[in-house]
């Protein structure tokens, strides 16, 4: 949000059409709500209960969203989903192994951390970075 890169509808299709292709599901986040492509409503049951944010069909988005998520089965690979995006994105696998987070290169935390600091005029030397996953690796480059 801060570099002001949301997700155009281009791009989003281009991902929908992926999932469809290959089996996969899709999680958009928008600053109020989450947004869902292909995903098993009891999976979407228990996110929208264990996170206390809301997660709708992609059918009824009501805002930009600015990143996203991929679910899938146990059957799938995380690196044959790496290859299917060729090196577009960034994929931090999570606890549970059924989804990843979604970086699309050019557009990630450390930019955003870089964007703040200036703004705020905050030296870099008197920062933290916390992370725990691949997608964090950028932050720790900045400060």
């Amino acid at each position: 949000m801060i570099l002001d890169q949301l997700l155009d509808l281009t791009v989003i299709e281009g991902v929908n059409q992926l999932a469809k292709e290959n089996g996969l599901g899709v999680y958009y986040m928008g600053l109020t709500h989450g947004y869902v492509f292909r995903v098993p409503q009891s999976y979407l049951d228990m996110i929208n209960k264990d996170y206390g944010y809301t997660y709708l069909t992609i059918q009824e988005i009501k805002e930009p969203v600015y990143m996203f998520d991929i679910y899938y089965n146990e059957g799938c690979h995380l690196n044959d989903i790496q290859k299917m995006f060729k090196n577009r994105i960034i994929l931090n696998d999570h606890y549970n192994g059924l989804s990843a987070d979604a970086t699309i290169l050019g557009c990630s935390k450390g930019q955003g951390l870089q964007a703040i600091l200036e703004k705020l005029a905050i030296n870099f030397e008197n920062t933290y970075a916390f992370g725990d996953g691949m997608n964090n690796l950028c932050m720790f480059e900045v400060v």
